[in-house]
């Protein structure tokens, strides 16, 4: 059972406040729905069903700031393999972002950048379904990081640089 007032990360949503339960008729029945709001979106609001296992299984407490100088301490060098056709990727990129898993996160961000970079010195481009997987990945690390470490989501990349080793 979700508290009040606390703080969870919800799968591509990232960084949510708990605001409590609420009854909604969405479908033709009245149901209990926990009343998620995304920390860095204010404008927006999650109804979660309290009895949607599936969907619950995403949620997950925020890490700590022990846990991230542990990730990126402990950071290997490695990087996610590139699946390919890309309807393989797409799925395999879009699992680790809904894991919420930071130390998965980050190898999913290193690999797209070193495959940016590599396609940058052919002339080339992202696709941009890659370019999206970024974008998302930096903004879900950049955000739990931010919240957890009280510093603005800006300020996370150069972070990471100065705690991760080379």
């Amino acid at each position: 059972m979700l508290t009040a007032g606390s703080m969870v990360y919800y799968g591509l949503n990232g960084v949510c406040c708990v605001m409590g339960t609420v009854e909604k008729n969405f479908d033709g029945s009245l149901s209990r729905y926990y009343e998620l709001h995304p920390y860095f979106r204010k404008n927006e609001v999650i109804f979660l069903p309290e009895n949607n296992e599936a969907l619950l299984a995403h949620l997950r407490p925020l890490i700590s700031r022990e846990d991230i100088d542990v990730i990126l301490r402990d950071c290997p060098q490695t990087k996610c393999p590139w699946p390919e056709p890309e309807p393989v990727r797409r799925d395999a990129f879009k699992t680790i972002l809904r894991s919420g898993d930071q130390l998965e996160i980050i190898r999913l961000i290193r690999t797209l950048y070193e495959r940016k970079t590599q396609l940058t010195a052919c002339g080339k481009k992202l696709r941009t379904s890659d370019t999206a997987f970024l974008k998302d990945a930096e903004r879900l690390l950049n955000e739990e990081f931010a919240f957890v470490l009280e510093i603005p989501p800006a300020e996370v990349p150069a972070y990471i640089r100065e705690h991760m080793p080379e």
